[in-house]
């Protein structure tokens, strides 16, 4: 680059994950579709998507009718996993309380929804039997936004949506993290009125949410219900919320973290 009166040199970066990635803070679910190594697929279709942060929290699919597609489309020449808005769907089982282990949690996920518009676009989802019990928890691309959605007192059906504020347009491919801050921890009894709620879309920060007299996260932990990709499928018997898109890659921190890594965490999904 070139300015009047001095030199300046410029020069290009490519990531390296040696230097960085998330293996080098403490994941509690961890799914990269660009890594082929954790895909089991038959003609095609993903039979097994497996958990990369140790926990082994795999998800899969018995059902060859309700499995994601593998390797249909691409993004920046990498794999991801497609989900036709129908009925696809996979799960973990109940884990739920296994993966959120403190008192808030971070979710970074890159992914798209193809009708933004649609009251669907399930990211991830802690759900039970029942229409607002399938409320406990979701993550989702809709509506034009980023929502979290989480049900704290199941007993009630009392249920808040926090809305994102940057429009996201169908098809368009996004790095989102959400993080869920609950300060009086997860016994699940005490009312707490200081949960927080932040998102970032591409590194845009949101404005944060704070829910008064929300419950607290253990209500949400220890709830019977499975844990979801690309739609809320209850206890096996539901399954709504299905995502018309794909999943590159979803990642879940057992704690709300610094920005510092919040930044890199973003950082290493968006150059990947």
């Amino acid at each position: 680059i070139y300015v009047p009166g001095k030199v300046t040199f410029a020069k290009e970066f490519t990531w390296n994950e040696t230097v960085w990635n998330p293996s080098m803070i403490s994941t509690a679910l961890w799914l990269d579709a660009a890594d082929a190594s954790t895909i089991t697929e038959i003609g095609g279709a993903v039979s097994q998507w497996d958990d990369k942060s140790g926990g082994a929290y795999n998800f899969t699919q018995s059902s060859s009718t309700l499995r994601p597609l593998y390797a249909s489309e691409t993004l920046n020449g990498k794999n991801v996993v497609t989900f036709d808005g129908i009925d696809d769907n996979m799960n973990a089982g109940d884990v739920l309380d296994n993966v959120w282990t403190g008192s808030g949690f971070n979710i970074f996920f890159v992914a798209k929804n193809n009708d933004v518009a649609a009251p669907d676009g399930s990211i991830l989802a802690k759900t039970s039997g029942g229409f607002q019990s399938l409320r406990q928890f979701a993550s989702y691309i809709r509506t034009g936004v980023s929502q979290l959605v989480t049900l704290y007192t199941p007993d009630t059906n009392n249920y808040t949506v926090v809305n994102g504020s940057t429009a996201i347009s169908d098809s368009q491919w996004v790095v989102i993290s959400q993080s869920y801050d609950d300060t009086l921890g997860v016994d699940g009894t005490t009312a707490n009125t200081t949960v927080r709620v932040q998102m970032t879309v591409d590194g845009d920060e949101q404005t944060e949410v704070v829910i008064a007299s929300a419950g607290n996260l253990g209500q949400i932990q220890n709830t019977s219900g499975l844990l979801s990709i690309g739609s809320s499928i209850g206890d096996g018997t539901q399954n709504s919320g299905n995502i018309d898109g794909a999943i590159a890659e979803l990642i879940v921190t057992p704690s709300v973290l610094s920005v510092s890594d919040r930044q890199k965490l973003e950082g290493y999904l968006a150059h990947k």
